[in-house]
């Protein structure tokens, strides 16, 4: 399945750098892929 984070929330900058997402403003929700979760921890 998937969630959704919170780009500023702790632990999001290397979910964004894994996901190749730069141009999100604090705040901003964007899907995730689970398996990406786990790859990022």
């Amino acid at each position: 399945g998937s969630y959704t984070i919170i780009i500023g929330e702790p632990g999001t900058e290397k979910m964004k750098v894994l996901k190749g997402i730069h141009s999100l403003d604090k705040g901003e929700k964007v899907e995730a892929n689970v398996m990406e979760e786990k790859e990022a921890n």
